[in-house]
């Protein structure tokens, strides 16, 4: 019983953990379409960083990701 209430521990922590990072620090995205071609191809995957325009803003040659209003999904 002391292993599952340790391991159920350790489950909880480690979701409260990437829920933090993914909402505060970095997020996976997928590029969708081919707007941003030469530098990012459609469908690849990129990291964004979300902490550090917290700290400093936003530069010319940043690429800044958004999502579409009017997407249904």
């Amino acid at each position: 019983m002391r292993t599952l209430r340790s391991w159920i521990r350790d489950l909880f922590l480690s979701v409260l953990i990437s829920f933090f990072i993914i909402l505060f620090v970095y997020q996976p995205v997928r590029v969708e379409g081919g707007s941003m071609e030469p530098g990012l191809e459609d469908q690849e995957r990129i990291f964004i960083n979300k902490l550090v325009y917290r700290l400093e803003s936003i530069e010319r040659g940043d690429i800044v990701v958004f999502r579409y209003p009017r997407d249904t999904h």
